[in-house]
């Protein structure tokens, strides 16, 4: 059975001066990265790799779902791993074919790393490559047959369950395309690991929650005034992990 250590929790929100990018990551069998989040969120990363007695320099294998910022921000915290990437990201990237979400820096972005390219269909670290295109065109998720689940790593394929329920995507590329992928996901799929919430199973085509998104905001108005807004998803209905799914999510304290 495949060890799957949640280090940071996707938040499913927005906000009226720009997207929060706050994106998941995931840590299978202590040596392989599935995405990596964004550069704001590298000190809540390195705390949660605190909480599984693992250092990112024993990190053997980064995969990336898409090149977007809040997914990829954080290569350079793993300098012995390989970055996998989709082969047509990465020509989309020495195109020069940026959306807003990618990283200026392009294909530099990986200087210093060894890269390889995958292909639809190639298996990495027990992982099937499944393309997922709608978000992005050159979008993939990562599925994980252990056991009696599924796993998928979807990325923003799946984001968030109201997405999934609603089957109402935001996307950058195909709205279409996005509704297909989510059909197919939620047709094979038993457990997601969502790009922008906490985990859930499927069942029936519908999200099951495990665990509640919980959310702080530390809004300093004044040198007087600080004020910290904590929120919270209160979902009915919570489901237990699967017994090798851990909630290793640090959280980031106010001074």
């Amino acid at each position: 059975m495949s060890d799957i250590d949640i280090l940071l929790h996707g938040i499913p929100g927005r906000s009226s001066h720009g997207y929060l990018g706050q994106a998941s990551a995931v840590l299978v069998n202590k040596t392989t990265m599935v995405d990596v989040g964004s550069i704001g969120r590298r000190p809540v990363l390195e705390k949660s790799f605190e909480n599984v007695d693992v250092e990112p320099e024993d990190v053997e294998d980064v995969l990336l779902t898409h090149v977007h910022f809040d997914h990829c921000d954080n290569i350079d915290l793993f300098p012995d791993a390989t970055i996998h990437v989709y082969e047509p990201e990465m020509q989309r990237l020495e195109d020069g074919e940026y959306d807003w979400a990618t990283p200026i820096q392009g294909p530099s972005l990986f200087d210093g790393h060894e890269v390889s390219l995958f292909e639809a269909g190639d298996v990495i670290n027990g992982m099937e490559v499944v393309p997922t295109p709608g978000h992005t065109e050159h979008h993939v998720a990562f599925v994980l047959e252990d056991d009696d689940l599924t796993y998928g790593f979807t990325g923003d394929a799946v984001k968030n369950t109201r997405e999934l329920s609603t089957m109402n995507p935001m996307v950058l590329y195909s709205k279409e395309a996005a509704i297909d992928t989510l059909e197919r996901m939620a047709e094979r799929l038993d457990f997601v690991v969502p790009g922008h919430d906490t985990p859930f199973y499927i069942e029936d085509g519908e999200p099951i929650a495990t665990i509640d998104v919980d959310w702080g905001v530390n809004l300093q108005f004044s040198p007087a005034s600080a004020t910290t807004t904590e929120i919270s998803s209160n979902r009915s209905e919570l489901r237990e992990l699967p017994p090798n799914v851990t909630d290793a999510t640090a959280r980031q304290a106010f001074h």
